[in-house]
Formats: C-alpha cells, structure tokens, sequence
C-alpha cells in the first residue's frame, strides 16, 4: 500500500511540506521500497513495534514543523489534501487540528470527522454513507480520525501527544478528548479528501485488534470524562456495555471482552493517575465539553 499512499503525496499541490515513513519494526521491504522509489522521503525505522500512538509520537518528536500531518499508509490522498488542512488552520487560531473527508473507495463515506457519544464511545460521522453532499459544509466537530489530519504542533506540546498506553486504536479520541478539555477546536474540513482502505493493516491482526478496540474505548472515558458527566450519562454506558457483552458471547468472543476489562483494574491506578493530571489542567467545564460532542456550525466570520 506504500506506493499509492507516497506517489499521492508527491502529486500534493502544496509543496511546503517534508514527509516522514516511520517504520515501526516491519519484517517485509518496506524500508527498502522507500528508500528506492522514493527518495524525497525520510525515514525512521524503530527498533521494536511500538504501535500506532508509539510510532507517530516517535515521527513528530523527529520533525519541528508548526504543523504535523497523519496520513495512513493506506490512504490517498487527492491532490488539494494538504492545501486545504494548511489554509483553514492558518485562519484560525482557536483550531487546533483538522478532520478530513475521508472515503472508501466505493466512495461511501469513512469519516467526516467524529462526534461522542453518551454511551462512552466516538463514532466516524457519517460511515458507509453515501457522499451525496450532506457532508460538504466545513463545520466543528468533536475530533478526527488520526488516519488523515492536521495538528497544530504548538497544541501538541500543550495537552502532550498521543498516548502510548493505548498502543493502537481509539489512541485519537483521548487526544481528542484532552484537547477539547483544554479548550481547543477540531475542525471538519470537506474538500481535503483521502480515499482510504480501512483497516486494511490491522485487520489481520484478529483477536489482538478486537481486544483493544474495547479496553481503549473504557480505558478512555475512564482517563478523561470528567466526573459531572460520568454521572450524567453512567445509565447508557452501562447500558452500551451490556448489550456489548451479550454481542461479544454471540460472537464467540467473550473471553476477549473479559481479558480487555480485566487488564483494566491491573491498569486501575495508572488510569487515576493520568486521569488526575487530565482534570487539573481543564479549561472547559462540563457543559461546554458535551456540546463539543456533536457537530456544530462554523460561526459567521470565521469561515
């Protein structure tokens, strides 16, 4: 997949940019195909996988740019991609990261940003949907997918980058949640598009991927949800675990939802501890935080 994600890269219309592969421990030519093919790009090879969050933090500790973009190795991004995230952030100084449109490539919809929901989880909007232009307006959301955005550097250093204990998924939702706690804003940005192979790498990793797209989810809210909403809301996250327990059985994956809520008391403390540090640097309250959760318009003037 690194061929299509770098040849689209190359055809970018801005050209103020450098790009970095992090290889985060491959065993195939990965690194070799890159330095062959293709040059003009940097690379940084790990000597252990790290995961997701370990090797994009090791990528943005390695560059000094005042922004620093994610893109998957397998998503493409359209030409204007980079053009598009650079200008909207650089009109507004209240944002600090950017959501792209990204598509399947049946065209569908894979995220036009994310928003929160009560249950305790972040949702791509408008997944598997067609791009029939209901999702053409910029707007503010509540984060973004970390396959395709934009993260103003000086954010970064702020709230700290992403968090290493989640090794992969939902690692971009706590970033999220972190920043919006702070008093930062994500911005949905519709015309830099990628289209995107989702999950295309990590699927083959089964049981392992399936395990920690549940302790991520709980290790999250229970790390950053402040604690007027955990009150607000415990009936439907209760309610979301226990229809998911009940769908997991029926899967044949009970003892991975056990194995991912158990290693979550081991981690207890850990989790209260960064917690502690989360809230003591709030800028929001409550309220303010939930109305982030869902989409909001971009206010006249700031468009």
């Amino acid at each position: 997949m690194l061929p299509a994600c770098l040849d689209a890269l190359a055809a970018q219309s801005y050209r103020g940019f450098s790009a970095l592969v992090v290889d985060d421990r491959s065993t195939d030519d990965s690194v070799q195909l890159v330095e062959r093919d293709f040059p003009w790009a940097g690379v940084l090879q790990l000597p252990r996988n790290v995961g997701f969050a370990g090797a994009v933090n090791a990528g943005i500790r390695a560059t000094s740019a005042p922004y620093v973009a994610l893109l998957n190795s397998d998503a493409a991004a359209r030409p204007e991609w980079l053009a598009e995230l650079v200008s909207a952030i650089e009109r507004r100084p209240n944002v600090g990261w950017c959501a792209s449109k990204m598509v399947f490539p049946n065209g569908l919809i894979n995220s036009a940003g994310q928003m929160f929901l009560p249950e305790g989880h972040a949702v791509d909007i408008g997944f598997g949907e067609p791009d029939d232009g209901r999702f053409g307006e910029m707007r503010y959301v509540f984060g973004a997918c970390g396959g395709a955005a934009l993260y103003r550097r000086v954010m970064l250093q702020a709230i700290g980058l992403f968090d290493e204990d989640f090794f992969m998924l939902v690692e971009d939702v706590d970033l999220s949640l972190r920043a919006q706690l702070r008093g930062w804003r994500c911005l949905y940005v519709p015309r830099a598009e990628v289209v995107h192979r989702h999950a295309a790498t990590r699927s083959a990793l089964g049981r392992r991927n399936w395990y920690y797209s549940v302790r991520n989810s709980l290790h999250c809210v229970l790390k950053d949800m402040p604690a007027r909403l955990w009150i607000k809301h415990l009936p439907a996250v209760l309610r979301y675990q226990w229809a998911a327990a009940f769908e997991w059985t029926a899967l044949g994956r009970w003892d991975v939802w056990m194995a991912a809520h158990l290693s979550l008391f081991v981690r207890l403390g850990r989790i209260l501890r960064k917690r502690a540090d989360t809230q003591s640097r709030r800028r929001v309250s409550a309220a303010e935080l939930e109305r982030a959760f869902s989409p909001l318009p971009v206010e006249r003037g700031d468009s």
